[in-house]
């Protein structure tokens, strides 16, 4: 790469030499100064040679940059890229200028020069092209070789830098990536795009003549002469424009029922990868910004990819024969319209740019705003208790302002945009209606010809400007498509597929070694250390302690939500992360304070999570009487099939948690745990619940988290745990004995 950069300013004045060269036609070395002392625009050469010592001189000038300064040059060069894509415009608009000048003066077409001049136009445009790719070079790809040649240290600390997310060659390697992987996502739809792409192609051809059949009937109707094709004409134009709504009909049709296999792949994939997802990374994400990613932005993905994509392909195709039919009709003309084209690309591509980085805040501005109403919909009780409605519309208003700031300065752009592509237009159509009447004054051009190329310079600029909105509407879709395959190709913590044991029995052992622990939100600080306690087979071991102190976790560590920071969980002797996800979960089994039920019939909640094959009716029946749940379900209107609502919104809290235990108990679990599983009920919903667990502890392990005495004293050994580390450890007559961490507990 070093060898490379040398190798840049000997290619430059190779260029240089070889445009001397050219332009003295071999060895007539004077008509470089005679050209140069009676120059002349429309006859003298001299200019190329001055565009090749412009372009030397940078190259020359960057080299030196980087040679003294490898660390900082390439970024000083990538400071320039403006100025440098300026002269390297410069040369190709001169160049076609010089081109349009030369081919009206019939002495100098017909003369010795003619030939000299096709050379050293082609050449010019060729030079400044590799002019183009060596500065390319200097600011984009030396700076990282340069930074790991062993000149300094400072060059090994730069090389260890990861690109920031806002540098440009980062940005740009993102996007081409998470364009693949939305294309990719096509790769199973492939057989509706190629029928799509077909009706495309014949729509897109058929449209190509309609402007030259315009112009024919135009001719037809004011040249007398060619009256008698006027009904001919019109034969033929109609049967193109059959022929082009059946296709256009066809492909719409083919390519919306594409995106929305698209829309709806897309979705799965999210939704997979989020639910494998450890319980850590929704600690952290806010549920609003998970649900708007599932919904918003993967319409805003499917649908950009799908139609977009559609309009790019039928652009194109369109874009290209108009340009042949154009250059067939007129190549001056012609080139003078692709002149002007550069500069409306310029502006879209600015715009492009602008709109991808304001529409990336406007999604985070609307997953925030939906956020709040997440939130505010899954608590309504809540609000309507506290008569919080006005603050919460006031919040939500609020997010919904902040969006509205971004987007008067899309406005505002927008504007902005649309001004310059209009005036670049506007201009351009104007300059060729000039030089296309002063071509036909010249008998250079006929005048059919020229109505014809009028048409097909409208129907290119249409092309271009859907090319232009397909531009800003990819990045639309590329604002919000990394943020959702960032979802999808995120890799879980703790994966669900680590564990590959599955014994054919669980007898319920649990052993805690030395366990720290610290939530992935909080790792600094540590909710267990070095915690150690052991639960035999068929015991009942109550957690007791202070709130915070660390009870919870435990709980969660065994059904392996999270990882320990240190030492190991033990299930029978082996890890807990040994065991197959599914297998573990079907042996251990929780009721927690707040059991969640879903919108679904009481039946289909209590087998939640269990194949087909993994439960009876027979077993429902006995894990629900087992429960103490199966007559209060059996009063219900539906009986087991009896709605429970959103989160259980339809039963009692004791009724929710009898539920709970039914679920627990139906996959007849080796290990049963209980987080505070009656804390939140009366008294007599805790008798009925505590009925069902002195029922459910039977030949199982049982390991319980309780406040209250009266559940706490049933158990065969209490573990006393007082921030983080196990205080004592005994059955309720011994710890009272002690008079100690639990008897304080107990007195108060």
């Amino acid at each position: 790469s070093r060898l490379f950069v040398l190798v840049c300013p000997i290619i430059s004045l190779v260029d240089l030499c070889a445009t001397a060269f050219i332009f003295a036609r071999g060895n007539n070395w004077k008509l470089l100064w005679k050209s140069a002392e009676n120059y002349t625009f429309s006859t003298s050469f001299v200019d190329f040679w001055l565009l090749a010592v412009l372009r030397t001189s940078f190259i020359i000038g960057g080299t030196i940059g980087i040679i003294k300064n490898p660390a900082d040059g390439p970024k000083n060069c990538k400071k320039y890229d403006w100025m440098v894509l300026t002269v390297t415009g410069i040369n190709l608009y001169f160049a076609c200028i010089k081109l349009l000048v030369f081919s009206h003066d019939v002495s100098f077409v017909a003369g010795p020069k003619l030939n000299w001049f096709w050379v050293i136009f082609a050449w010019s445009n060729f030079g400044a092209l590799v002019f183009l790719l060596q500065w390319e070079f200097f600011s984009r790809f030396k700076f990282q070789a340069m930074s790991q040649h062993p000149t300094s240290s400072s060059h090994s600390d730069l090389s260890s830098k990861k690109k920031s997310p806002d540098d440009k060659n980062f940005t740009e390697l993102a996007n081409n990536a998470t364009i693949k992987k939305m294309l990719s996502f096509s790769v199973p739809d492939w057989w509706l795009i190629a029928i799509g792409f077909i009706f495309l192609i014949g729509a897109a051809v058929g449209e190509i003549f309609l402007p030259l059949y315009t112009g024919r009937i135009i001719t037809a109707i004011v040249a007398p002469e060619k009256n008698d094709q006027f009904l001919t004409i019109i034969f033929e134009i109609a049967m193109i424009s059959v022929a082009v709504s059946i296709c256009t009909g066809l492909r719409g049709g083919v390519m919306t029922y594409y995106i929305d296999r698209l829309n709806l792949r897309i979705r799965n994939a999210l939704f997979s990868s989020i639910l494998h997802q450890e319980i850590g990374f929704f600690d952290e994400q806010r549920t609003g910004d998970i649900t708007s990613r599932l919904t918003s932005d993967t319409t805003t993905m499917s649908d950009t990819i799908g139609l977009e994509f559609n309009v790019f392909l039928r652009s194109m195709i369109k874009g290209v024969g108009v340009c042949v039919f154009m250059f067939a009709l007129s190549w001056r003309m012609s080139l003078i319209t692709f002149m002007g084209f550069p500069l409306i690309f310029s502006a879209s591509k600015v715009y492009g740019k602008y709109y991808k980085k304001t529409q990336k805040q406007v999604q985070d501005k609307f997953a925030k705003a939906n956020e709040v109403a997440q939130e505010v919909c899954s608590s309504m009780q809540t609000v309507r208790s506290f008569a919080n409605e006005k603050s919460e519309a006031a919040q939500y208003k609020l997010r919904l302002k902040d969006v509205l700031k971004i987007q008067i300065k899309q406005a505002v752009s927008y504007s902005f945009y649309q001004w310059c592509t209009e005036s670049f237009e506007l201009l351009l159509i104007v300059f060729t209606l000039w030089y296309g009447g002063y071509l036909i004054v010249m008998g250079k051009l006929p005048s059919a010809n020229f109505i014809s190329f009028i048409l097909y310079q409208e129907e290119l600029g249409n092309c271009f400007s859907e090319i232009g909105d397909v531009y800003t509407g990819i990045m639309q879709a590329l604002g919000a498509a990394e943020k959702v395959f960032e979802l999808i190709e995120r890799k879980p913590l703790l994966s669900l597929n680590d564990g590959t044991e599955e014994p054919s029995c669980i007898k319920g052992h649990i052993a805690f070694k030395n366990v720290s622990f610290a939530y992935p939100s909080r790792p600094d600080q540590l909710v267990l250390e070095n915690l150690s306690f052991e639960v035999q087979p068929g015991e009942v071991v109550a957690l007791v302690g202070p709130s915070g102190g660390g009870k919870s976790s435990c709980v969660k560590l065994i059904q392996r939500f999270y990882e320990p920071t240190a030492g190991e969980i033990m299930l029978d002797g082996i890890s807990v992360s040994s065991y197959k996800h599914q297998f573990l979960h079907e042996k251990v089994s929780l009721v927690g304070q707040e059991p969640v039920l879903y919108a679904r019939s009481i039946r289909k909640n209590i087998i939640y999570g269990l194949e087909d094959d993994q439960y009876t009716d027979e077993s429902i029946l006995n894990a629900s009487k087992l429960a103490n749940s199966h007559n209060f379900i059996m009063e219900l209107r539906d009986g087991y099939n009896t709605e429970s609502g959103e989160k259980g919104i339809q039963l009692s809290g004791g009724q929710k948690q009898r539920v709970a235990i039914a679920r627990a108990l139906v996959r007849n679990p080796s290990v049963l745990l209980l987080d505070e599983a009656t804390s939140a009920l009366d008294t007599e919903s805790e008798y009925l619940v505590q009925e069902a667990l002195e029922r459910s502890k039977s030949h199982r392990t049982v390991l319980l988290i309780a406040h209250r005495l009266s559940t706490v004293e049933r158990a065969d050994r209490i573990v006393v745990i007082v921030k983080g580390k196990v205080e004592e450890i005994g059955s309720h007559s011994e710890l009272m004995a002690k008079q100690g961490t639990y008897y304080n507990l107990v007195y108060r």
